[in-house]
């Protein structure tokens, strides 16, 4: 590593340059020892803009060949302790490297998106880590270079997946801080498909044998969030994977709530042999909520201690807990016995 350098950025290229000269621009202006790694084939022409774009207090280096490959050969080659892989189309704020810098490891940061031609925050203002691990954007993680090296890890795509991915795997090894200024424009969302949620489900693989709870809620984060923008038939294809995957987190019942509050799957569904099919019908957009009773729990045991329990209470009272036990198993079991449950009750439940 180089003493000079700070902060490394690493990018792939596009056919226009445009995005890469506009990127860049914004990176180095009044910045030093910032370092840009330019992975892929690209125009001497548009390379001789961005040597100079770096000037003599920053870096300029290109990468030529394959993006992935090249993102790999990148890892070796940075010369700052710190490096952030983005898209060609971000711009930064002025001061970014250093606000970066000052955080002194491992952080994520955060980002907005052009809306109508008007900046749009990603994220609230007092975000937490985990809640950057999702296909809003992934131009904003920003890893320790010698954490990368000590832990060999790689890339498996140069595309927003595998960023995702390997940042995902470096969560496994290290904790990010959280910088909740916002240091970048013009983000991207990534378009999950079939393929990108395959790579996402195997970095989540890995990260499930992690026993830090930082890194195991950033997995689900990322594998529910991808799974829920996928076409509908990509999810049927891969609801088999999610469930395999999501498997080994759900054992843990905060993990399970954490899954149906934020993103409003029934987690509990996946432990089961359901099909994809009752899955998707009955098992998307559920959300816990506060359920109000046909019958009181004080009257209940206000009338057991004044010796004044009816039958008909007592069947009613089994008839609620019982409701609440088949709805948080989802399936059939939900849709079917909470209905008969709630004839017993004797009268409709509200929230």
């Amino acid at each position: 590593m180089s003493a000079d350098m700070k902060l490394s950025v690493v990018v792939p290229f596009e056919d226009s340059g445009r995005g890469l000269e506009n990127l860049a621009g914004s990176l180095f202006c009044r910045a030093q020892g910032v370092e840009l790694l330019l992975c892929g084939d690209a125009d001497e022409n548009i390379l001789g803009r961005l040597r100079a774009s770096a000037g003599e207090k920053n870096s300029f280096v290109n990468i030529p060949g394959e993006p992935c490959a090249a993102y790999n050969e990148a890892l070796g080659r940075v010369s700052a302790p710190l490096v952030m892989f983005t898209s060609p189309g971000v711009t930064f704020v002025p001061g970014a490297a250093d606000a970066i810098c000052g955080c002194g490891g491992a952080c994520v940061c955060n980002a907005a998106a052009d809306r109508d031609g008007e900046p749009v925050k990603l994220f609230r203002d007092n975000f937490s880590v985990h809640e950057v691990f999702n296909p809003t954007v992934g131009s904003n993680i920003i890893m320790d270079v010698g954490v990368i090296r000590k832990n060999g890890l790689l890339f498996e795509s140069a595309d927003a997946a595998g960023i995702y991915a390997f940042a995902l795997k470096y969560a496994a090894a290290d904790s990010f801080c959280a910088l909740h200024s916002l240091l970048i424009y013009n983000a991207a969302p990534l378009t999950a498909d079939k393929r990108s949620f395959e790579i996402i489900c195997n970095a989540a693989s890995e990260v499930s044998e992690c026993r830090k709870a930082s890194a195991v809620l950033s997995a689900v984060s990322l594998l529910f969030w991808s799974f829920g923008t996928l076409p509908q038939e990509e999810k049927e294809q891969c609801f088999d994977l999610l469930r395999n995957t999501a498997r080994a987190f759900l054992s843990d019942e905060f993990c399970a709530a954490y899954v149906t509050a934020a993103f409003g799957f029934d987690a509990h569904m996946l432990k089961t042999s359901c099909t994809a099919g009752d899955f998707l019908s009955v098992g998307q957009n559920v959300m816990y909520r506060e359920v109000t009773l046909p019958i009181l729990a004080d009257d209940v045991v206000r009338d057991f201690y004044g010796g004044k329990l009816s039958f008909g209470t007592l069947c009613r009272s089994i008839a609620a807990w019982l409701y609440f036990k088949l709805y948080r198993m989802g399936g059939p079991a939900k849709k079917y016995g909470c209905a008969v449950c709630r004839r017993f009750v004797g009268g409709d439940f509200s929230g």
